[in-house]
């Protein structure tokens, strides 16, 4: 601090400038100073100071109106030290230190202490004089630096909020596809072009044993059932029943009439009513031999099948309980309907069997070639050929066996394509249609892949063009910091209580859940700094 007597000069000043060879300048004038009023003099000595803070120490109000506007500074604290801390002070509040930058900071700042106290103390008997002053300002510098340092750890470990959010993003389903032309023609190379993909023709012959049942019936052998009905018409007009005209009761048991009838017309409220014998037929509605179901109770209605729009006027009610049906017992016959049913089923499993036996022998073959072949999945692209069913000489119709056996073989072809070679390209489709730094796959779904369209065949050579697809799941990218809509969603909730956050961020259509927690652990408010936000992707994706 440079002391200004009342007879000093603008020259007498500026040479006492000179001489202050290090730190700010502070002159304490006395108070009615003439250069303290004159708007020149304090100009030259602010330009005299250079890039030095200049600082007068004066309580002159009128002096400091004039030298603020020259970028001089005024106190009433004549302590030089007093603005050295100040300056660091306002370093802190000016900068927002890192943690690395902070603790050299406060290293400089005590080495820069140590050294004013040594320069303060060179007189070695003033020092020795002074021994337990000194010893105490040494304690007390001691005890300075330990909470410094503490406070130091509290700031950056305790009160320097951070806030960890943890978000588990929506799912978003993206369907991607692509034009290929498969060609039985084509051979897999890397110069083929990228909408190009082989074709493998592959084939399999199975041949297959199969037992079948019998469900003929020898007729004569069968049971019927007979009893004694009365027909009645409450129509105005008689009606002819012919021979074998059938009746149903109401358990689906068919009768057939033994001879042809005529039911009288009626004749006023008094209905036409003939009593006729009925005989059980052998299977029911159902096709079910009949049997025991035949011997219906008395007073049982019964319709006439082919008179439905009268049913209501013309009828049957049984008069007694019929007898005579018994349950057949006896072994079945091979009808030519079992033969043909036999052919059809066989057929039918010698494909499904020759498929799975085909599908299973391309698995083989794949995990034998570290390859993935699968057959291509359109109409007509499966081909069945060479059927063959052998009905064997000890079969014949009308044999009175419960059972038979056929025999069969059928060979079975179908074009495979390489699947990976597919994904592969789709997976480069799906890439490029991916918001770079905004989007991010999560999965994409091999299973899900398939021909959405035909458009086009030919067959010699056979070749297809067709729409391959494929479904992949999107979230958004929370883990970019420099991405626009994190941002965003950092500056919407900046001092935010953590139920308000929470409240904001499940509001948000990008956003399934979250979780945050603030450090410290005393805090419930997220932090003020965006660069203290930290977003996190939850692990149960």
């Amino acid at each position: 601090m440079i002391k200004v007597k009342k007879t000093d000069t603008i020259i007498d000043i500026i040479s006492k400038i000179n001489e202050e060879k290090t730190g700010n300048i502070i002159l304490d004038f006395p108070l009615g100073h003439p250069i303290l009023h004159n708007y020149v003099s304090l100009k030259i000595l602010k330009t005299h100071c250079g890039r030095k803070r200049l600082i007068i120490v004066t309580p002159d109000i009128t002096s400091r109106k004039i030298g603020k506007n020259l970028g001089i500074e005024y106190s009433l604290v004549k302590d030089s030290k007093f603005y050295e801390e100040k300056q660091e002070q306002g370093n802190i509040l000016k900068h927002n230190f890192s943690f690395s930058e902070y603790l050299i900071f406060e290293l400089k700042k005590y080495a820069k202490k140590t050294k004013r106290f040594f320069i303060d103390n060179k007189n070695i008997k003033y020092y020795t004089s002074k021994y337990q002053k000194q010893q105490s300002r040494i304690g007390f510098f001691l005890v300075g630096l330990i909470i410094s340092i503490f406070l130091f750890l509290f700031i950056f470990y305790f009160a320097v909020t951070k806030t960890y959010i943890t978000i588990t993003p929506e799912v978003k389903v993206k369907t991607r596809g692509k034009n290929f032309v498969f060609q039985e023609s084509a051979k897999e190379s890397i110069l083929l072009p990228e909408n190009i993909i082989p074709l493998v023709k592959v084939s399999k012959m199975i041949s297959l044993e199969e037992n079948f049942g019998a469900t003929g019936i020898d007729s004569s052998k069968i049971k019927k059932s007979s009893g004694m009905i009365r027909l009645i018409n409450k129509t105005d007009e008689e009606v002819n029943l012919m021979e074998k005209t059938r009746l149903q009761a109401k358990n689906g048991v068919i009768f057939e009439i033994n001879n042809w009838v005529k039911i009288p017309a009626s004749e006023g409220n008094k209905a036409g009513t003939i009593d006729v014998k009925i005989t059980s037929q052998i299977k029911d509605v159902k096709g079910v031999t009949i049997g025991e179901n035949a011997n219906i109770d008395t007073k049982e209605i019964l319709s006439i099948p082919g008179l439905q729009e009268n049913k209501d006027d013309i009828y049957a009610i049984s008069l007694e309980k019929f007898t005579g049906g018994e349950n057949y017992v006896d072994k079945k016959n091979i009808s030519n309907e079992d033969i043909e049913n036999a052919k059809k089923v066989l057929e039918e499993k010698l494909k499904t069997e020759s498929l799975k036996e085909l599908r299973k022998q391309i698995k083989n073959d794949n995990i034998a070639n570290n390859v993935t072949y699968e057959i291509l999945g359109i109409n007509d692209i499966i081909f069945y050929k060479n059927l063959e069913i052998t009905i064997p000489e000890d079969v014949k119709i009308g044999d009175n066996k419960n059972s038979f056996i056929l025999k069969g073989k059928i060979e079975i072809e179908a074009y495979t394509y390489n699947k990976n070679s597919v994904i592969t390209k789709l997976k480069k489709v799906i890439n490029e249609s991916t918001i770079e730094g905004s989007e991010k796959i999560l999965l994409i779904d091999e299973g899900s892949l398939r021909v959405a369209t035909e458009i086009y065949r030919q067959e010699k050579p056979f070749e297809v063009k067709a729409t391959l697809e494929v479904e992949s799941f999107i979230i958004h990218n929370f883990l970019n910091d420099n991405d626009n809509y994190v941002q965003k969603l950092k500056s919407t909730i900046l001092g935010f209580s953590k139920e308000e956050a929470t409240n904001v961020l499940l509001n948000d259509p990008k956003i399934s859940n979250v979780k945050i927690d603030i450090t410290p652990f005393f805090m419930d408010k997220i932090s003020n700094i965006s660069d203290n936000i930290i977003f996190k992707v939850s692990d149960t994706l």
